[in-house]
C-alpha cells in the first residue's frame, strides 16, 4: 500500500519555481574584498598622521628648527554580533511535502534525500541572511556613521559608529547644481570629488554608485549626454552608457570621466519587515577600489564554548547544531561578528544630487 503524504488527492508535479532571493554583497565584493579574522571580541584601529608640512630655512650658522614627529592616534571597536538560529520539527520535516516532491511514498522509499535538501535549503537562506546584514553593515559605513540596534531583549540597546570622515566630504548640492536641475555640471562635480580624495588620501576615485533618482537624473543629463557624443572633443573614446543588471543587484551603466558608474537600488527587509533601500535614491558616492584606501571587513572572535572548544574563534563565521529532545527538534544555529573598516574613510565622497 503506497503511505499518503500531507496531500489528500492527486495532483499533477509540475516544475517548481524557485523565488528565493539572491542575497547583497555588491559592496563587499566591490569595496571590502579583503577580510580578516582576529582573536578578540575588541577590535583596535592604529592610524599614524602628519600634515604636508614643509620644514623652514635658518640662517647660515644657526641652530637646527625644531620639528614635530608623526603623530599616532588608537580607536577600539567591538564589532557587532550576529547569532541566529532556526528549528526543524520533525512533523514537518520528515513528514510534509515540499515543493517538487511526489504526492505518495511508495512502501520503502525513504525521504532521506527530500529532508536533507529542505535543510540544507533552509541553512543557505540563513547563511544569505547574514550575507544580507553585512552588506547592510558596508552600506551603513559609506555614508561614514554606522547606527544599529540589538532586538533580542525588550528593550533595544542602540550603538553608533563614527567613522570620522572629513564632514568636507559629505556634499550637499542645491539649485541648478543639482543633477536635473537642467544647468548641473557633473564633470565639474567628479573633478571636485577626486581632487578632495587626493589631496586627503593620495588614492584614486574608480567608482560611482547612485540610488535611483541619482542614476536616472545621471543618465537624463544634458552633460552626459555630451560626453558620450563622439564628435565632442572632450572625450575622444568615450564607452557608450547602457549596461545591465548583474546577480548582485547592480546596475554597470559604463565607463565616463575615467570612473565606473552603477545604480545599486536594491532595497533589504528587516526583522520588523521595514524595507530600506542600501544606496539612497537621491545619492552618488564616489569612491576607491584601490588596496591603498584600506577598506576591508575585520571579524571578531566568536564568543560561544563550542567554538572555543572546536578551537574557532577566531572565523568569519561559526556554526553549530543540536538535538533537543522533547519536544523533539534539530536546532541549526550560525554566528558571525563582521565589521566593515574603512582605515581612510576621506578615500569616499557623499553627493547628495536629486
Amino acid at each position: 500500500m503506497p503511505q499518503l503524504v500531507s496531500e489528500l488527492s492527486w495532483q499533477s508535479l509540475t516544475a517548481t519555481i524557485n523565488d528565493i532571493k539572491s542575497p547583497q554583497a555588491f559592496l563587499q565584493q566591490l569595496l571590502f574584498g579583503r577580510s580578516n579574522t582576529h582573536p578578540t571580541e575588541v577590535l583596535e584601529i592604529g592610524k599614524w598622521f602628519a600634515g604636508r608640512i614643509m620644514v623652514p630655512f635658518v640662517r647660515k650658522n644657526s641652530q637646527a628648527y625644531p620639528v614635530q614627529g608623526v603623530s599616532k592616534a588608537f580607536r577600539s571597536i567591538e564589532a557587532p554580533n550576529i547569532r541566529v538560529k532556526m528549528s526543524f520539527k520533525p512533523s514537518p520535516l520528515l513528514f510534509g511535502r515540499t515543493p517538487g516532491t511526489k504526492v505518495f511514498l511508495a512502501d520503502g522509499e525513504n525521504q532521506i534525500s527530500a529532508v536533507q535538501a529542505h535543510i540544507a535549503m533552509d541553512m543557505q537562506h540563513m547563511a544569505d541572511q547574514i550575507t544580507n546584514r553585512i552588506e547592510w553593515l558596508c552600506a551603513e559605513a559609506l555614508t561614514g556613521v554606522i547606527t544599529y540596534s540589538q532586538d533580542d531583549t525588550d528593550e533595544a540597546d542602540s550603538f553608533e559608529f563614527d567613522y570620522a570622515r572629513d564632514a568636507g566630504h559629505t556634499i550637499v548640492l542645491a539649485g541648478g547644481n543639482l543633477w536635473d536641475s537642467g544647468t548641473e555640471n557633473i564633470a565639474a562635480d567628479v573633478r571636485n570629488a577626486k581632487r578632495l580624495v587626493n589631496d586627503a588620501v593620495g588614492v584614486r576615485v574608480t567608482d560611482a554608485i547612485m540610488g535611483k533618482d541619482a542614476a536616472n537624473a545621471f543618465l537624463d543629463s544634458a552633460t552626459t549626454r555630451a560626453v558620450l557624443d563622439r564628435r565632442n572633443p572632450e572625450d575622444d573614446t568615450p564607452q557608450i552608457l547602457g549596461g545591465d543588471f548583474r546577480p548582485d543587484g547592480a546596475y554597470f551603466l559604463g565607463r565616463i570621466h575615467g570612473i565606473n558608474w552603477w545604480e545599486y537600488a536594491r532595497s533589504l527587509t528587516d526583522s520588523a519587515g521595514t524595507s530600506a533601500v542600501l544606496v539612497p535614491d537621491d545619492t552618488c558616492f564616489f569612491v576607491s577600489q584601490e588596496a591603498a584606501a584600506g577598506n576591508s571587513l575585520e571579524y571578531a572572535a566568536i564568543p560561544d564554548m563550542d567554538a572555543f572548544a572546536d578551537g574557532l574563534l577566531q572565523t568569519k563565521r561559526f556554526a553549530k547544531s543540536w538535538v533537543e529532545k522533547d519536544p523533539s527538534a534539530t536546532v541549526a544555529l550560525a554566528h558571525s561578528r563582521p565589521f566593515p573598516l574603512m582605515r581612510r574613510p576621506e578615500s569616499m565622497v557623499q553627493l547628495t544630487v536629486v
